[in-house]
């Protein structure tokens, strides 16, 4: 009976339910930013975006989140919500817990001079419209890295870092020594979701930091800003990374260039027995890594240097580590 009485309150014609259709239809393909409400960190600003097949979706300023929902007299229900669960720093987490504590217990919604404001508990969280993505300014083209902003320090950007976003979904490129590969999609809230994103292939020591940063940025999901011929991938936090735009796909550095020597093509190197990585070819100088008997190695040098009596070589190990090993410590076998 209880459910009869309800359709016919939000039967057909019914003022209550025709102002929650009004607002859901004035939702539709909308996103959101927070301005204010509750302390944000800069950089991490939770976000909500809505679709018309009443779908949404958002950041909390930590995790990226989804679901679906219904305005009911006035108020946002949020159903089939699933979220990612990483850490963050106290203060972008605090906020985060905050944001979701009210958009998850039916706040009241309301549309007001351009603005969306949620208000529970005593508390209103007020949003501003997110600009539209030029998502279709960078499909297609063919972006070179020029610098990378990682912890806060900017970066230019070593060998040839390049990226293309193609029209069916798909994206390549390079962080300068490994080669990138995945789907893309974008979000309700105008963000750049990576999936089945990966990285394949091997970097010298001196890309490694440069490597991390680029996965980083890319991988973490990011918004598009477009000046020019320039391109800016900016994920949560200041991390960011800006690209050129040019005719081709660079030329990929030479395999000496990206491991940081020649290899040796021709054999395998495997560990004697439990051994350490040097910087130098000096037993004194600082060790890099160290292996277990028979752990092969990625790559060992073609040429060998005799310091002191003592011959050794190059290599670069499964942890992308470039170093030195004594020979005599290696087993070499033809391939």
């Amino acid at each position: 009976m209880r459910r009869l009485v309800f359709v016919l309150l939000c039967g057909i014609g019914s003022a209550a339910c025709a102002a929650n259709d009004e607002v859901t239809v004035e939702l539709a393909d909308s996103s959101w930013v927070l301005v204010d409400g509750i302390d944000i960190v800069d950089g991490f600003e939770p976000t909500i975006g809505f679709e018309s097949d009443r779908r949404l979706g958002g950041s909390d300023g930590c995790n990226n989140w989804g679901g679906t929902y219904r305005v009911v007299d006035g108020e946002l229900r949020i159903d089939n919500m699933a979220s990612e669960a990483a850490g963050c720093a106290e203060p972008v987490m605090l906020a985060a817990n905050e944001f979701t504590e009210l958009l998850f217990n039916q706040p009241t919604l309301r549309l007001v001079d351009d603005q969306l404001l949620l208000e529970g508990a005593g508390t209103v969280l007020r949003f501003e419209p997110i600009a539209g993505s030029p998502i279709g300014d960078f499909v297609g083209g063919v972006w070179q890295m020029s610098t990378v902003t990682f912890d806060g320090e900017l970066r230019d950007a070593k060998g040839a870092a390049w990226i293309v976003f193609e029209e069916a979904g798909t994206m390549r490129g390079s962080t300068g020594c490994r080669d990138l590969r995945g789907s893309w999609i974008l979000t309700s809230t105008e963000e750049v979701l990576l999936t089945d994103f990966g990285a394949d292939g091997s970097c010298a020591a001196d890309f490694v930091d440069q490597d991390g940063a680029v996965v980083t940025v890319l991988g973490d999901g990011f918004r598009v800003e477009i000046s020019g011929e320039s391109l800016t991938t900016r994920s949560q936090g200041a991390d960011a990374a800006t690209w050129e735009r040019v005719d081709a796909i660079p030329d990929p550095p030479s395999v000496q260039d990206t491991i940081g020597f020649e290899p040796d093509t021709s054999i395998d190197a495997f560990a004697v027995d439990e051994v350490t990585v040097h910087v130098e070819p000096d037993p004194e100088s600082e060790v890099v890594s160290e292996l277990g008997r028979d752990e092969r190695m990625v790559s060992i040098g073609a040429e060998a240097l005799v310091v002191d009596g003592v011959t050794w070589r190059q290599v670069l190990t499964d942890a992308n580590v470039t170093g030195w090993i004594e020979e005599s410590k290696l087993r070499l076998v033809e391939r």
